[in-house]
């Protein structure tokens, strides 16, 4: 679900109408691309009025007291519409949709106030995963958490023995003693 419109397409992309606070940023042309809010363009305001309904609705669809907010007044007020946005990615109910380019650094910002903004956290949800012996087990991320980290690859090398590739699912420092066991992360 889209929460920006781009301005201007392929190399005359300089700029996006964000949907959630109705405004349009344009970037310098030049030099470090600063941003600047502007008036939406003409040309576009009917446009914008209208993927800003459909993403209001989208956003009331996700919870039934907004739905009920959304039938009363016909609309979600500002805050509403930002909490219900984030809760409704947070449930992954709607997936939103932004504008950049990293050629010309065009919206590079706004996407990442977005993914700030909008997405969860890893101190967010209660992590999922499954312990040495395939039980599910439910923790809180920080720092009194267990450590945890997702395994994407393991290598059986002749030379060295086993090798495991993996990332940190949760941000705490820790360290990891050979032959130490961790829980597993759900992928499903």
């Amino acid at each position: 679900m889209p929460i920006q419109l781009p301005i201007g397409e392929e190399q005359d992309f300089g700029g996006i109408v964000d949907l959630v606070a109705m405004k349009a940023i344009t970037f310098a042309p030049t030099g470090t691309r600063e941003p600047s809010d502007v008036d939406t363009p003409a040309g576009m305001a009917g446009t914008a009025t209208t993927a800003r309904e459909a993403l209001i609705e989208m956003v009331a669809e996700a919870d039934d007291s907004l739905m009920e907010q959304f039938f009363e007044a016909g609309t979600l007020s500002q805050d509403e519409l930002e909490r219900g946005l984030r809760t409704a990615v947070m449930s992954r109910h709607i997936f939103p949709l932004v504008c950049t380019s990293a050629g010309t650094n065009v919206g590079i910002q706004t996407c990442l106030d977005a993914i700030r903004t909008y997405l969860p956290s890893p101190l967010d949800p209660p992590l999922r995963a499954i312990d040495a012996e395939g039980g599910d087990v439910s923790y809180d991320a920080g720092d009194a958490a267990p450590a945890s980290a997702f395994v994407w690859k393991t290598i059986a090398d002749p030379f060295a023995g086993r090798i495991t590739l993996f990332r940190k699912s949760c941000p705490v420092t820790w360290e990891l003693p050979p032959s130490s066991r961790r829980l597993r992360p759900q992928t499903r």
